[in-house]
C-alpha cells in the first residue's frame, strides 16, 4: 500500500513541476521569426509574422508575400534519473503564402530551407529543423500556398 502511494506521489511532483512558465514554445517561435527576419536575402518584399499579429478579415494582398509562423504542439518528456531533466520538443509551422508564379515560391521556399539547415544549432536551443514540407496549391486559385514544419528541441527550458 505505501509503494502505490508513493508512487502516486511521485506522478503528482511530475506534473506539477511543468508549467506554462516553463515551456519553451514561444522562445522558440521567437526565434524562428528572428532567425528568419535576419537571414532572408532572396530579394522579394515579404513580411514575417506571428500569425496571431495578421489575425484579421482579407489580411494579404497581391502585392506582397507574407510568411506566417505558430505554434502547433509542445511535447515535455521527463529525460534523465528521476524526471528530474525535460527535454520540450516544440512543433512549428511556417505558412507561406504568395501571389505570383512557382518559381518564386520555389525560391521562397529554397531560401527559408537553406537559412534553417545552416543554423541547425541555435543558442539556447539543442536544434531546430525541418520535419515535414506539404503544398496546398491546389486548394486556392491565383495564390501559392505551402507549409513547413519545424521542430525545436531544448533541455530544461
Amino acid at each position: 500500500m505505501d509503494s502505490s502511494i508513493s508512487i502516486y506521489k511521485w506522478k503528482v511532483e511530475k506534473y506539477t513541476l511543468v508549467d506554462n512558465k516553463n515551456l519553451g514554445m514561444y522562445s522558440a517561435l521567437d526565434d524562428l521569426v528572428q532567425m528568419l527576419k535576419d537571414e532572408f536575402s532572396v530579394g522579394y518584399d515579404i513580411q514575417i509574422d506571428k500569425i496571431w499579429e495578421e489575425k484579421s478579415v482579407g489580411f494579404i494582398d497581391d502585392r506582397r508575400d507574407r510568411i506566417l509562423i505558430y505554434p502547433r504542439n509542445e511535447r515535455v518528456e521527463p529525460f534523465g534519473l528521476y524526471g528530474c531533466d525535460w527535454l520540450h520538443t516544440t512543433d512549428l509551422v511556417i505558412e507561406i503564402r504568395s501571389y505570383g508564379n512557382l518559381e518564386k515560391l520555389s525560391n521562397i521556399i529554397n531560401e527559408i530551407s537553406k537559412i534553417i539547415k545552416t543554423n541547425i544549432r541555435r543558442p539556447n536551443f539543442i536544434d531546430v529543423m525541418i520535419t515535414a514540407s506539404l503544398t496546398e496549391n491546389d486548394k486556392m486559385r491565383n495564390m501559392f500556398k505551402h507549409i513547413i514544419n519545424v521542430t525545436y528541441r531544448k533541455h530544461n527550458p
